[in-house]
């Protein structure tokens, strides 16, 4: 199974990777055309959370993304 991920695309809810490692990928790809700093939230074996690097009380995120892997299919999801 490939990424639903194309060079240029937007990240959206449902998109599916094969691997950790492509989600990061697709990640990377996506900040750099939106020119946006991330951080990492929470990295687990399952669960791999960014959002803006800046954020806080006084600036509000307008980039969050959340994907978890599917136990189901083998597969990683981004839920948020």
């Amino acid at each position: 199974m490939g990424s639903t991920f194309n060079i240029g695309q937007e990240l959206f809810v449902g998109m599916k990777f094969e691997s950790k490692n492509v989600v990061k990928n697709a990640l990377q790809q996506y900040v750099m055309k939106v020119h946006q700093i991330f951080k990492v939230v929470e990295s687990k074996s399952q669960k791999y959370v960014v959002c803006c690097a800046n954020r806080n009380d006084d600036i509000p995120c307008p980039f969050y993304m959340k994907a978890i892997v599917s136990k189901k299919i083998d597969t990683w999801k981004v839920t948020q």
